[in-house]
């Protein structure tokens, strides 16, 4: 669209009691649609294209008809601070206020395909608040940002090489990593972090082909992700840190203590397998050949009990910890998983151990922690009643405190 025109269609608009300001006031690069009432812009980018800094002066609403992950900067923050990793059909609701237009941010596709989404600017109606509000969204998707609405913690980056990994933190103390499942990303732990409680930095960090992290479209292995772990880390400026991995997690949990094991100060691993044997068990097996998608339905019955299948507040938050990848990054993450193996060499692992596992898990079921606990030397089983794959979800309090005493019984002064 000839960009002139685009200014000129701007200014015809504009609402003359709005603050003005220096920075573009298109929330899009493309205007759709236009009446006396509304304004709908939509916004594409190519894998890694960013559409750079403006600014919002009216409500508006976001929607994303299909699944994509991007990261946006707030105008003077050192970070990438805000994080949305979209299901088809996310919708956010904006209410930007009276007072002033919203702090001018940048917005980057973190996806591996490009995509489009659309702004919807309620242009007739004056904003019945007169500060701006949390945002409000339908629950598909994740929506992070340091505003304190959704989540009150920004992402910050480390670099390792050509991989720039994202986390976010929460709280002062023995450092701690979490390590998320295949599903997820960071935000498994949104909840979580904070129940970890005092004496404790909690870290949850996106994988690669994960939320808004950022790596070359090129294949890796278990080992590779470990060595990511040990990069953030360094990077992060300690020699050692406190492990905790789940599930997919589990699998690089274990990897680094046996791959790089001067990073790990102690470890703890729930609802995993010390091999790819994961992808043979009945349940998992199901699961992984079905499309992103379908794994939703599945997942519930595979992490939470009757009980928690029944609580509509657990099953809407695991829902909204289950990300849709591209095709090409679950691909790559599936590749991942065949020829993991380091049943072996777990009698190698010197760091104190802690494995807890939940007692109807139809997977990893409490006998393949048990044999993994009897082959690293001093490690210790914990079996949580009732409890089926999802420990961090439905039985993240319980999970949580055995994590908390294990962690601070072993502290790294």
């Amino acid at each position: 669209m000839d960009q002139g025109y685009l200014k000129e269609t701007i200014g015809l608009f504009k609402d003359v009691s709005v603050v003005q300001s220096t920075y573009p006031s298109a929330p899009g690069d493309t205007l759709v649609f236009e009446n006396d009432r509304v304004r709908v812009w939509s916004m594409t980018l190519e894998p890694g294209g960013m559409f750079d800094f403006h600014q919002h002066h009216y409500d508006h609403v976001v929607l994303w008809p299909d699944s994509g992950q991007a990261v946006a900067q707030n105008l003077g923050d050192p970070d990438w601070g805000i994080s949305l990793a979209a299901e088809p059909g996310f919708v956010l609701f904006q209410t930007v206020g009276t007072a002033e237009p919203l702090t001018p941010h940048r917005i980057r596709n973190v996806g591996d395909t490009a995509v489009t989404h659309y702004i919807i600017e309620l242009i007739s109606e004056r904003s019945p608040s007169e500060q701006r509000l949390p945002g409000e969204t339908n629950g598909r998707g994740t929506f992070v940002y340091s505003g304190g609405a959704a989540v009150t913690t920004a992402m910050k980056t480390v670099k390792a090489g050509e991989i720039e990994i994202a986390y976010a933190e929460s709280g002062a103390g023995e450092p701690v990593i979490l390590l998320h499942g295949g599903e997820s990303t960071h935000i498994q732990y949104d909840t979580f972090r904070p129940q970890l409680g005092d004496g404790i930095r909690a870290i949850a960090y996106d994988q690669r082909d994960s939320g808004a992290s950022v790596n070359p479209p090129h294949p890796y292995g278990i080992p590779d992700l470990a060595e990511d772990c040990a990069a953030l880390i360094r990077g992060l400026g300690y020699e050692r840190a406190h492990i905790f991995g789940s599930s997919f997690g589990g699998f690089i949990a274990l990897q680094v203590a046996v791959s790089v094991p001067d990073v790990v100060q102690s470890l703890t691993v729930g609802a995993t397998f010390s091999d790819a044997t994961a992808l043979q068990a009945p349940v998992a097996s199901e699961i992984v050949e079905l499309s992103p998608s379908q794994r939703d339905a599945q997942m519930l019955a595979f992490a939470l009990s009757e009980r928690g299948q029944a609580d509509e507040k657990v099953v809407a938050e695991l829902k909204s910890v289950l990300v849709h990848r591209s095709p090409e990054a679950d691909a790559r993450r599936l590749a991942a998983i065949p020829g993991f193996d380091v049943t072996n060499r777990l009698p190698e692992i010197t760091a104190p151990t802690l494995l807890i596992y939940g007692e109807d898990d139809p997977a990893a079921r409490p006998e393949v922690g048990r044999k993994i606990a009897d082959a690293i030397p001093r490690a210790r089983l914990e079996v949580i009643p009732g409890a089926r794959h999802g420990i961090t979800m439905e039985f993240a309090r319980e999970t949580a405190q055995l994590l908390r005493d294990f962690v601070l019984a072993h502290p790294s002064q």
